[in-house]
C-alpha cells in the first residue's frame, strides 16, 4: 500500500468516526473526544510532569488502552493530541506503545496519526468548501510572506 492510499484510508476512517459519534461541525472539543474514548474503553492519564516535547502517548497492554496526555496542554493542542492517539487505538492493531517526538515524527505511522487527527477535527472537504464560500479558489491561496 502506498503512503498516499494509507493516508486516504485514515481520512476515511476519521470521517467514519465523525459520523458514528455525531460530530457535525469542525469544532471538536475535549468533551467530544472524552465521550469517544469512554465508548472505546480508552483510559486517560493526565501526566503532570514535563517530558521534553511529548504531548501524548498511547499504551495498550493487559490492563487495556490508556492515553497519556500532558496535563498543561491548551484546548486545541489537547484535542489534536487526543485525535492523534485515537488513530493509534483504532488503526494500529497490535501496537503496545506509541509516542511522537522528534525521534519519530517522520514515521509513516505518526504522520498517519496527524492526518487522521486533522481530518477528524476539520475534514478537508469542509475546509475546501469554506474557502470557496469566501471566494478563495483552487490555487489562489498564497503563503503570507509579510505581516505588515
Amino acid at each position: 500500500m502506498s503512503r498516499s492510499s494509507y493516508y486516504k484510508d485514515l481520512q476515511a476512517l476519521a470521517r467514519e468516526v465523525r459520523s458514528t459519534y455525531g460530530l457535525t461541525s469542525p469544532r471538536v472539543t475535549r468533551s467530544d473526544l472524552r465521550r469517544i474514548y469512554r465508548d472505546q474503553g480508552i483510559r486517560i492519564d493526565l501526566w503532570p510532569h514535563k517530558l521534553r516535547k511529548l504531548r501524548g502517548a498511547y499504551f495498550n497492554d493487559e490492563q487495556g488502552a490508556t492515553v497519556m496526555l500532558a496535563k498543561g496542554l491548551p484546548e486545541d493542542p489537547m484535542v489534536f493530541t487526543m485525535g492523534h492517539e485515537l488513530k493509534h487505538h483504532l488503526a494500529d492493531a497490535g501496537l503496545t506503545l506509541s509516542y511522537c517526538d522528534a525521534s519519530n515524527q517522520s514515521d509513516v505511522i505518526e504522520i498517519g496519526a496527524e492526518v487522521f487527527a486533522a481530518e477528524l477535527i476539520y475534514p478537508e472537504e469542509e475546509f475546501v468548501q469554506q474557502l470557496i464560500q469566501r471566494g478563495i479558489g483552487f490555487g489562489k491561496c498564497k503563503p503570507r510572506t509579510s505581516f505588515t
